[in-house]
């Protein structure tokens, strides 16, 4: 099936794109609306960015950018975790942020979202 892929804000050189007249966050929101009303599937490719998610601190924050981020979206289907890009973070770790992450976005945004 398509999809439209996306990223997420911050992650890119630069905070905003010539390509958007719009702001990021609401570039989501009106990209993700127009897709679903066409019923075209969203996809984010998000990596574990945050350097030590063990740390509360840490968490405490990914978990504010994750709603920042999944609030935005009139519809997601994949959330597209990339193991290596960028890489540097050991495996039970991934898997660890991965299944919290997947907790988090399907508790409270997306209860029906693929987590690859």
């Amino acid at each position: 099936t398509n999809a439209v892929e996306v990223i997420p804000p911050g992650l890119d050189d630069a905070d905003q794109s010539p390509n958007f007249t719009i702001p990021w966050l609401e570039m989501l929101t009106v990209a993700s609306a127009y897709c679903d009303e066409l019923d075209i599937r969203v996809s984010m490719w998000y990596p574990a960015f945050f350097k030590d998610y063990k740390d509360p601190a840490t968490m405490a924050q990914a978990e504010k950018h994750w709603a920042m981020i999944f609030g935005a979206f009139q519809r997601l289907d994949v959330l597209f975790v990339p193991g290596g890009d960028p890489g540097g973070r050991r495996a039970e770790e991934l898997f660890w942020v991965v299944g919290k992450q997947a907790t988090f976005l399907r508790s409270k945004y997306f209860p029906r979202a693929e987590v690859w």
